[in-house]
């Protein structure tokens, strides 16, 4: 028996949604891509966040030694904490590390933009929450 031959129109449809489909996928990838690269990370992640972690772990480490030495953690920043920290930074990513003793506690807290504004604060208890706007 002889194969059907299939009528031009309907080529025509199936080539159509196959351009369809494709676009459709390739319009897709191409928003999430520019999503990503505009939007960038999340607050809390990336490389500017990463270079506020590490500039303040030592401080951390400082603080902890501080507090076991003594009972408490130290009032201020600066507060000298002996062969642990060469010198203390004062800023990350161009904005400054603040710190503010609390009762038993203390925060610690840098910024940086990237996109829009992010701010990222620990504390013992809770350690790293960041978070941002645009």
């Amino acid at each position: 028996m002889p194969a059907k031959a299939v009528s031009p129109k309907r080529l025509w449809v199936v080539a159509g949604l196959a351009a369809a489909l494709t676009c459709l996928l390739a319009c897709g990838l191409g928003a999430f891509w520019a999503y990503r690269t505009i939007a960038g990370d999340p607050p809390g992640q990336g490389d500017r966040a990463q270079r506020g972690y590490q500039a303040t772990a030592p401080i951390i480490a400082a603080r902890e030694k501080y507090r076991q030495a003594h009972g408490q953690y130290p009032a201020a920043l600066d507060a000298p904490v002996p062969d642990d920290l060469a010198a203390i930074p004062a800023a990350v990513n161009g904005y400054p590390i603040t710190y503010q003793a609390a009762s038993g506690s203390y925060t610690l807290e840098f910024s940086y933009t990237g996109p829009g504004m992010n701010h990222c604060i620990y504390t013992p208890a809770t350690l790293w929450k960041c978070g941002g706007y645009y």
